[in-house]
């Protein structure tokens, strides 16, 4: 499989290029040929709009809890159904993140029963 590639690539593209350009449907499909992966396959995908019902609910749910992009960790309280986005921190080389993680649990724990 190509998952690890792929993922590298278009996080590299996004860096670059911005999400917009990076996710643009001829820059995934350039990036699939790259890979070698089927892109006609992947565009009779998008095309299809097969998960778009998912991808609006789970963007809906994003924005409802707070979370305005990826990768965002989430500290979830089962008691309540709060969840905690934890925004600080760079997750692609994981500094900074023990003092947002350790808040959301303070958070969480604070209130629990």
């Amino acid at each position: 499989g190509a998952f690890w590639e792929t993922i590298e690539v278009l996080n590299d593209a996004a860096i670059k290029q911005g999400p917009e350009d990076a996710f643009s449907r001829e820059n995934i499909l350039a990036l699939a040929n790259g890979l070698r992966l089927d892109a006609g396959a992947i565009d009779d995908c998008m095309a299809s709009e097969y998960f778009a019902p998912v991808l609006t609910t789970n963007r809906e749910t994003a924005t409802d809890i707070g979370v305005s992009g990826t990768p965002t960790l989430l500290a979830m309280s089962h008691g309540d159904g709060r969840w905690i986005p934890t925004k600080e921190g760079n997750w692609l080389t994981l500094t900074g993140n023990s003092d947002a993680i350790r808040a959301a649990l303070d958070e969480l724990l604070s209130t629990a029963d």
